[in-house]
């Protein structure tokens, strides 16, 4: 038998909330391997089957700020486009998403999202949206936007 591999550990993560999620490294990828945080080069829509990756030093056309899951509700049903549009706008462009103080230069950015195209991907259990932004007037922005998304950290429940 092969001695099995040595697994080097990740370094602990300095953020209280919990480990940061994404941006995944520069590169090709899937829609569904992105993990919010990536540059985007060049862009088309936020309904593109793969996404270049790029440092965010380097100017880009967009950003995805914030991967995310719409929240449960008591109803199974798929809510339509539109009304998951007007969900996903709320929850993209808020503070804890955008740095709005590093795009302060940029008065035309807008937010993009894409989420289940239909009702079987509903259905199937797919309630992931992802949050792009762009600039309307096709100016490239020189840094990232996006505030560092955290996962949340389990908190202990005292037993009974």
């Amino acid at each position: 038998n092969a001695p099995a591999p040595a697994v080097v550990a990740d370094p602990t993560p300095t953020a209280s909330a919990g480990p940061v999620v994404g941006p995944v490294a520069p590169g090709e990828y899937y829609w569904d391997k992105l993990l919010g945080g990536e540059c985007i080069s060049p862009f088309t829509s936020p309904w593109e089957d793969t996404f270049t990756v790029v440092d965010c030093a380097q100017p880009h056309p967009a950003q995805l700020v914030l991967k995310g899951e719409f929240p449960a509700t008591d109803d199974p049903a798929y809510p339509g486009v539109d009304a998951l549009q007007k969900l996903a706008a709320s929850l993209c462009a808020v503070p804890t998403v955008i740095d709005y103080a590093a795009a302060a230069s940029a008065n035309d950015i807008q937010v993009l999202s894409s989420f289940a195209a239909d009702e079987a991907d509903w259905t199937a259990g797919n309630r992931t949206f992802y949050c792009f932004v762009n600039r309307t007037g096709g100016a490239e922005f020189t840094t990232s936007i996006a505030k560092p998304q955290v996962l949340p950290t389990a908190t202990a429940t005292p037993a009974p």
